[in-house]
């Protein structure tokens, strides 16, 4: 069985392939971060454009996650659960997550790499790159330029209902929750 459905993390180099798009063009999926103003506008603009030529559009906000004090223990399994808690507990006193948990400043900004290794809170792991994947951790929870790697019940409806199954039930085969 053949199908086609597309996710679309917008980019400036398809807007003249979306302006061509018709009623037979695939589902289209879009992922935008309402943090970054720019290509959410992008983004909303180029659904209502397809969605105005017969295309099936859905789009998907990526916002912000709290950090809890075992995300970065149950993202890499290098990291203990207490240095992930020791990593959490400094980011809280240090004042770069809010009173929910939440990133205050964006990992674009502010060099997390050298306050990390300034704070010592990875010495025990023994891996220079563990900082830069709890670097890519804040970056992910603060949502404004990468993708939530969470699974997100959203995009998986959307594909399940998406799918041209023709009544066999292969979702669960191809997405586990």
């Amino acid at each position: 069985m053949f199908c086609c459905l597309q996710v679309i993390l917008d980019s400036p180099g398809v807007y003249e392939v979306l302006e061509k798009a018709d009623e037979n063009f695939p589902p289209t999926l879009y992922f935008y971060m309402p943090k970054d103003p720019f290509f959410t506008s992008q983004t909303l603009r180029n659904a209502k454009m397809m969605k105005s030529q017969g295309v099936q559009v859905s789009v998907i906000p990526m916002y912000e996650f709290p950090v809890t004090p075992h995300l970065f223990a149950l993202r890499n399994p290098c990291i203990s659960n207490q240095t992930s808690e020791g990593i959490f507990h400094k980011l809280l006193a240090a004042g770069l997550l809010d009173e929910n948990h939440l990133v205050k400043i964006s990992p674009w900004v502010f060099d997390y790499n050298s306050w990390l290794g300034a704070h010592d809170v990875l010495a025990q792991c023994g891996d220079l790159c563990l900082t830069k994947q709890v670097v890519q951790e804040l970056n992910v929870a603060y949502a404004f330029h990468s993708m939530s790697s969470y699974k997100n019940k959203a995009m998986f409806e959307w594909f399940e209902s998406s799918l041209p199954f023709n009544g066999l039930d292969l979702a669960p085969k191809y997405f586990s929750r």
